[in-house]
């Protein structure tokens, strides 16, 4: 029902005068919601209000409307509106006869009966098809071919007779790149302009008189501003002092290649590759440079010189497919492949040389490498161990400079490092030596300073004999304390690493300038009465914050140093039991270090988990040190690495440069390559997953009984006097020697229940066939 309330005359005269419809469709037959479901014409019901008499008052039309009551008092109250609107609907109620303007319940008029709904539409009838016709095809219909209007080139730059003027013919578009040199001569002699087309109307141009001598400007211009002409990644060597002296360095070990044949893969702008080049004259250098038309000006005038013997193909080197084409009679006339089981595969190849520069900077991760130069770095020492790839010729001298962070994987400085790839190459390469390198290393992984002290100190001896010398400005920090007299004792001592800044703070507080805290001869600071509305300075805070640091850290290394102690007393005893062949006295001994063994233990095992692990990388550190050989490469060096600088690289980031020599492999491995060689790749594996875990643990989790088998069969590894240990619980992996995995790979290949050659390579996530199952039928 409709209920209108007027509330005054004057809200009455303001609306519009027009007739009150309701209209309700509906069906005598069907209720509404049947209605809905079928399709028929509905009639329609009107209730209408009386028509509004323009002559008459707004009044009387109200009195004469039944469902309308006027309030002619507009400031009734809103209770008296209420009452009178109950007092209507009261009425409403009563009366059961139908007015104009009541709406009627048609559910009452027309009852409902029951009807099967559809659910949606019903279906369409189907079209005929005409006989023989072809089947209609489905999808989306194709697109009509519109031919695009073909677009007139504007001309590029500025217009013709200008500087920097290129017919639009010669418009590569903004998506190519591409250099044009121009020779201008000029009063001055003769200068070359090299022009890079950036954009459809943009180019920027690099003139030199001498291009090989303003490497670094051009390589500023061709990856500078707009599109690099090549990979920017690339770090080049831009310092001809840097490349004397390596040259230098390496002149001795370089006399037996004179006349060789050189592979050089990325050589850049070729300022080493030339300085190689002088010293070697090589009667075949070949220089594949993927990035051809960056590097091609630069290395074009080393190709035009008279009697030049460079080659230069724009190909990468690191696509063994490339490589391949290469290692051919077409480019290598003066090399010839050896068969397979021929003995000079084994010897070295002094007339071919390797060089090549995988530096590159911020890194790129590939297929679970940390950068590219990692995986290549691996595959060249499968290529060494396999005789593939160069050196089918032949043991080649690789000479590699790679990013000063990567050398670990080859040459580990510290036994923390020492990984899978180390051990590899420890038994591929004769010697992997630093010829070298920047100051950069890993903090957290170094070993001692002593003992670097100390090493340091013995190659610079040998140095001295051989009548090797150290350029000026090429000195390492160590190499400069020495010259200096410092001793390895000074190192010894505790030193914390903010020392300096201690003293400093300490003198300046005898003076009186840090506030009014008093310092005793303890070294402990003590607070007397303060002045009101005084506080502590920033300083003085720092250095109570460095005192106590330093007093903490003391007693740490303290403690540290008497287990050191001690375990160099343990193992001194160690080889006093090994030397001992009378069996009383050797079993009185053994009881006394078994006593001495497990109270050191208890204490290690009182330490926090941190100083623990400091403890073993420090114990670690010191076998290894004093094994003889040791079993790190970096301690069998024959001199000091030369000091590089960012600034003599672009970009400016520190490079290594690594000088590896393979060898060849252990007859057993030699025997069945490359079965044998798997069974070793599986132990060093299964090993260094946990490189401190214990040879226990290490050997046990090989095979069942594989320890039990190996420990008996292994000499070396419970012998002191060889870096094994009487209680091999105490010893690390990490710490194998070569020796000991000789013999643990001998000792497996005559193991009669050790894994068939399927299992041990399907450990390694190999997919080779199982020659030696059985199938059985049912």
């Amino acid at each position: 029902m409709f209920r209108i309330i007027l509330a005054t005359a004057k809200s009455l005269q303001s609306r519009s005068p027009i007739t009150l419809r309701y209209t309700r469709p509906f069906t005598p037959d069907t209720s509404t919601r049947q209605q809905s479901s079928i399709a028929q014409t509905p009639f329609k019901d009107s209730i209408e209000t009386p028509e509004y008499d323009s002559g008459s008052s707004l009044a009387d039309y109200a009195a004469s409307s039944p469902p309308f009551t006027v309030i002619k008092d507009a400031t009734g109250s809103k209770t008296q509106l209420t009452q009178k609107l109950h007092a209507y609907n009261d009425e409403r109620a009563e009366d059961t006869t139908t007015r104009p303007g009541d709406i009627q319940d048609v559910s009452e008029t027309a009852p409902a009966t029951h009807i099967k709904r559809r659910m949606g539409r019903p279906p369409k009838a189907p079209k005929p098809i005409a006989p023989n016709s072809p089947p209609k095809k489905r999808g989306p219909k194709p697109k009509p071919k519109v031919e695009k209007p073909k677009r007139i080139p504007k001309p590029l730059g500025r217009p013709p007779g200008t500087r920097n003027h290129v017919p639009s013919k010669t418009n590569p578009g903004p998506s190519k790149l591409r250099i044009e040199q121009t020779d201008n001569i000029s009063a001055e002699g003769s200068t070359i302009t090299f022009s890079k087309i950036e954009s459809r109307n943009k180019r920027s141009d690099f003139t030199s008189g001498n291009i090989r001598k303003d490497i670094s400007s051009y390589l500023a211009w061709a990856g500078g501003k707009g599109r690099s002409l090549g990979d920017t990644r690339r770090i080049n060597i831009v310092s001809e002092s840097l490349c004397d002296d390596t040259m230098e360095r390496l002149g001795p070990s370089l006399q037996k290649h004179i006349g060789c044949d050189i592979i050089e893969v990325n050589p850049g702008v070729g300022l080493w590759s030339e300085k190689l080049h002088d010293i070697l004259k090589p009667r075949t250098h070949i220089l594949l440079e993927p990035d051809h038309r960056m590097y091609q000006p630069v290395l074009q005038p080393l190709i035009d010189a008279p009697g030049s013997t460079y080659r230069l193909i724009p190909k990468s080197g690191l696509v063994w497919g490339h490589m391949e084409k290469i290692l051919s009679e077409e480019y290598l006339p003066h090399q010839e492949p050896i068969p397979r089981g021929d003995s000079r595969m084994e010897k070295r190849n002094n007339t071919l040389l390797f060089v090549a520069n995988l530096g590159q900077y911020p890194k790129r991760a590939y297929r679970g490498f940390s950068s590219i130069a990692n995986l290549v770095l691996y595959q060249f020492m499968s290529a060494a161990r396999n005789h593939s790839l160069f050196h089918r010729y032949g043991h080649v001298r690789m000479l590699i400079w790679i990013e000063n962070e990567e050398k670990d994987t080859l040459l580990p400085q510290s036994v923390s490092l020492r990984r899978k790839s180390a051990v590899e190459a420890e038994i591929s390469c004769e010697s992997i030596q630093e010829i070298a390198a920047g100051v950069t290393s890993k903090d957290s992984y170094s070993r001692e300073r002593a003992l670097e002290f100390e090493r340091t100190r013995m190659v610079y001896e040998k140095m001295k004999e051989a009548g090797i010398t150290i350029p000026p400005g090429r000195e390492t920090n160590i190499i400069k304390e020495i010259v200096a007299g410092k001793t390895v004792d000074e190192h010894k001592q505790f030193t914390p690493a903010f020392a300096e800044e201690l003293r400093a703070m300490e003198a300046r507080y005898a003076t009186g300038e840090l506030g009014v805290w008093e310092y005793d001869g303890t070294r402990r600071l003590q607070s007397v009465e303060k002045k009101p509305g005084q506080s502590e300075s920033p300083e003085l805070r720092r250095l109570k914050s460095l005192t106590y640091q330093e007093r903490f850290q003391k007693r740490k290394f303290e403690k540290l140093n008497a287990l050191k102690t001690e375990f160099r007393a343990i193992f001194a005893m160690q080889q006093k039991v090994h030397k001992t062949k009378a069996p009383n006295k050797r079993q009185a001994l053994e009881e006394e270090l078994k006593k001495r063994t497990d109270a050191w233990q208890e204490n290690v095992n009182e330490l926090p988990e941190e100083p623990q692990e400091t403890l073993s990388a420090q114990l670690d550190n010191i076998r290894v040190f004093e094994s003889n050989p040791p079993v790190l490469m970096w301690d069998r060096r024959d001199f000091e690495p030369l000091q590089v600088y960012p600034r003599e690289f672009r970009p400016q980031r520190e490079m290594c440069l690594l000088d590896i020599q393979p060898k060849s492999l252990w007859p057993i491995l030699q025997e069945d390559f490359p079965a044998n060689y798997d069974v070793l790749e599986f132990i060093i594996s299964q090993l260094f997953i946990i490189p401190t875990q214990s040879i226990r643990r290490g050997l046990s989790a090989l095979a069942p009984g594989a320890y039990e088998h190996l420990i008996t069969e292994c000499p070396s590894l419970t012998d002191p006097t060889k870096g094994g240990s009487l209680d091999v619980d105490l010893m690390s992996v990490r710490r194998l020697t070569q020796e000991m995995l000789k013999e643990i790979t001998e000792a497996w290949v005559r193991w009669p229940f050790k894994p068939t050659r399927w299992e041990v390579t399907s450990q390694l996530g190999s997919a080779a066939h199982d020659a030696d199952a059985v199938e059985l039928e049912d």
